[in-house]
């Protein structure tokens, strides 16, 4: 997860072919999801037994829990034990342990450590998010034609046809998070498929060196001040970007947020994986991507 923002501009994207997913089990779980004002995506689920929306974030390392849940719940906060920050590149300071999380009414087990977020913008309605620290025990399927998520075993199924998406070799280097090799407008970028991010957002830094792209850049525009899970502000700018490649998929005319971020020169948000059905494989390193049927 990124910031809390939903840039709704019409975009063209080619994709491969609907893939078949084939399971050798049921899924762990699997529960319908909803998109709230601001472009989350919402799923029932339960911290610590509390009923409570939760955002599921596959650009966070670790879960976040809402300062209000964290009093309602009598949750002791204890400092930061990993090194996290937010899109500002602030570190978030506290952390409390959760007994047990759930989605829908299956439980995911616990104990689970999650940092403490001030806001996921003023539109979420969620109390939390389940970041990598949760999921990356199982894989991951988001049937966006469908409005449905599901939790599989790790290694259960085998999807067939769509495309394969590789995450970086290194899962140190990538910090665990499912980054990939792509080219926005014919130069190198490492792309966060982040599902937690309601925007695509590049890094400014990244936008200079490759194009000289600057607040005075010709197509660029003032987007204001964006607010970070930790309760941080920092400035962005829109600019439309004509193509971003990763793997078979190719999204045209691409609008996006530029703006400092640590890590990965792209995250590509909802505003964009909606159009997909996606299978995150974490244990193999491979997202399967397919274009999400119309019913």
């Amino acid at each position: 997860m990124r910031v809390a923002f939903l840039l709704a501009l019409p975009i063209a994207a080619s994709f491969a072919a609907q893939a078949d997913e084939r399971c050798a089990s049921a899924p762990v779980v699997r529960v319908g999801f909803k998109l709230d004002e601001g472009g989350h995506m919402l799923v029932a689920g339960a911290i610590a037994g509390r009923p409570a929306w939760l955002v599921v974030d596959t650009g966070g390392m670790m879960s976040l829990i809402t300062e209000t849940l964290v009093r309602e719940l009598h949750l002791k906060r204890k400092p930061a034990a990993v090194a996290a920050v937010d899109a500002a590149g602030v570190a978030f300071s506290h952390h409390v342990t959760v007994p047990v999380m759930a989605l829908g009414t299956k439980s995911l087990g616990g104990p689970h450590d999650a940092l403490i977020m001030q806001t996921l913008g003023e539109n979420a309605a969620a109390g939390g998010t389940l970041g990598l620290n949760v999921l990356d025990a199982y894989d991951l399927a988001i049937d966006n034609a469908a409005g449905t998520l599901a939790l599989h075993r790790a290694g259960t199924c085998a999807p067939r046809g769509g495309t394969t998406l590789t995450m970086r070799a290194s899962r140190a280097e990538r910090a665990g998070l499912p980054v990939v090799d792509g080219t926005l407008d014919g130069a190198p970028a490492r792309v966060l498929i982040d599902t937690g991010s309601t925007a695509t957002y590049v890094d400014r830094r990244w936008a200079q060196h490759y194009f000289g792209l600057d607040a005075r850049s010709e197509g660029v525009a003032r987007a204001g001040h964006l607010t970070t899970p930790a309760g941080n502000a920092i400035e962005a700018w829109s600019y439309i970007f004509d193509e971003l490649t990763i793997g078979g998929l190719t999204f045209k005319n691409l609008p996006t947020l530029v703006t400092d971020l640590p890590g990965p020169d792209v995250t590509l948000g909802q505003a964009q994986l909606q159009q997909l059905n996606l299978h995150f494989a974490f244990a193999e390193g491979r997202i399967y991507v397919s274009q999400a049927r119309t019913r």
